[in-house]
């Protein structure tokens, strides 16, 4: 039985060991991370969740446009005492006003209200005796209102300064949802580019800790047939640990820059990452110095401008007094007894009219008002300047961004030449080294170089991309990256 509990336990042992470990590998390019920026990260969302969000002002803005009902109740009780005869003592009456009001674009206001009073009187014997009014009365009346704006807001004309501004803010916040989401996906290349380079320069310091691993070995030999020149043997040795420090620091890095850009995309479980980069370096395109349409930077400040001078005419609005001209109609009656009450709503045989106006003036001191109309006027001009000098700016970014495209592409390309003369001028040295005829010191020289100008081209690389990158985001295009 003993044997076979162990047999048993060996048996799920060793199938446990050989069960496949499932492991999920990742492959990165540029286009990749455009894509996965688009669709599963985190920041995304969070500006989509924004972009929603922005819209409450515009909506809260057309507030005044609802229908609001309204309706208030009250009772009040009344006693005193009095010597007067001709006095009730006692007075209870009930109020309730309910109705329905609305404003419109043309600055007008319209009311509906229901009006009901209920009063109950107690008098006093000798004024009962005289009081042609009944202890209890009620009354109804339906009331229709209509108040038209006239100065200030003539006809609606401020309301809908209000709705234009708060449109434009609104267009403005969707300019600068794409403003962001194409700021993130520059950062998300920033990123990718970073933690590329440090790939890279762990992969090179690996290759450099393994070359330096072997030569030692290789100068241990020699040095037992006193092949070795002076140094040679502890040079090496030095530069082997040197390789294994700068491995150990060059790791910690590159983790830190993976998990970075593995947090933009939104990825958590990986065990290898592996970096595609296209072979060949894309000609640098011609820009048509026309644009299309107006690139967002500059719509952006065209839009602030358009806001402040919309609230330019609002401060000089409010100089201006409140001149309101209204109207009203209503019916009702004046009963002993409710049910009367409600024929004479049928009837109408109470009806009275109105019209008049009102005005209202704020009366603040004349230097403050003109204060805050001169400020809004300054705000206008810092715009309008602002404006001038980014569309300056804006143009001869355009014009560097082109001619670094070009210089970076010839720079990248002399760099590629570079590496291969310096790789092949290791390969010799390096020969000849093995071969006796050059010390170690021009191998270590000449492996620096080598590593050196595979880091430079590296470095060149990442810099054409990006400023590929910006070159479309400057004309708003970066969906042609990865179309």
């Amino acid at each position: 039985m003993l044997f076979f509990i162990k047999t048993t336990i060996k048996v799920i042992t060793l199938y446990l060991i050989t069960i496949p470990s499932f492991s999920y590998s990742l492959n990165i390019s540029q286009d990749t991370v455009i894509k996965r920026i688009l669709s599963d990260s985190l920041e995304h969302k969070k500006i989509q969740a924004y972009k929603e969000a922005q819209l409450q002002s515009l909506v809260e803005a057309e507030a005044f446009l609802d229908w609001r009902f309204f309706i208030n109740a009250n009772f009040n009780s009344k006693e005193s005492n009095t010597l007067s005869v001709f006095e009730n003592p006692l007075q209870e009456k009930i109020e309730l006003v309910t109705g329905l009001e609305k404003k419109f674009f043309t600055g007008t206001k319209l009311k509906m209200q229901y009006l009901h009073f209920h009063v109950d009187r107690e008098f006093t014997p000798e004024f009962k005796k005289f009081s042609p009014s009944p202890p209890t009365t009620f009354t109804q009346r339906v009331e229709f209102s209509l108040e038209q704006d006239l100065l200030r807001n003539f006809f609606g004309h401020a309301d809908r300064i209000k709705l234009n501004i708060a449109a434009m803010q609104s267009e403005t916040q969707k300019i600068k949802v794409q403003e962001d989401v194409e700021n993130l996906i520059i950062q998300s290349l920033e990123q990718f580019w970073r933690t590329y380079i440090h790939y890279l320069s762990l992969n090179l310091k690996v290759s450099k800790k393994r070359d330096y691993r072997e030569l030692t070995k290789i100068t241990l030999r020699k040095s037992k047939h006193r092949y070795t020149k002076p140094g040679e043997l502890s040079q090496i040795k030095a530069e082997l640990e040197k390789a294994k420090q700068e491995l150990i620091l060059q790791r910690i890095i590159y983790e830190n820059e993976l998990k970075k850009l593995l947090n933009l995309l939104n990825i958590e479980n990986t065990t290898k990452v592996t970096f595609k980069l296209g072979r060949k370096i894309p000609l640098p395109p011609l820009f048509d110095k026309n644009l299309k349409q107006t690139p967002r930077t500059i719509a952006l400040l065209q839009k602030s401008l358009s806001i402040k001078k919309e609230l330019l005419k609002t401060q000089k609005a409010h100089a201006r007094p409140t001149l309101k001209l209204f109207t009203t109609y209503g019916f009702g009656g004046y009963e002993r007894d409710i049910s009367s009450t409600f024929d004479s709503l049928t009837n109408r045989d109470n009806q009275n009219y109105s019209i008049g106006v009102k005005m209202t003036y704020a009366l603040p001191s004349t230097r403050i008002r003109s204060k805050r109309i001169h400020l809004a006027e300054q705000s206008v001009e810092e715009s309008q300047l602002d404006l001038e000098i980014t569309r300056k700016k804006f143009q001869q970014m355009m014009e560097h961004n082109q001619k670094n495209l070009q210089a970076l592409y010839s720079v990248l390309k002399k760099a590629e030449k570079i590496d291969r003369l310096r790789s092949q001028s290791y390969k010799e040295i390096r020969k000849a080294f093995l071969q006796g005829r050059l010390d170690v010191f021009q191998l270590i020289s000449a492996k620096e170089l080598t590593l050196l100008s595979k880091m430079e081209e590296a470095n060149f690389k990442s810099q054409y991309y990006q400023t590929l990158a910006l070159a479309y985001a400057m004309r708003d295009e970066i969906p042609v990256l990865y179309k």
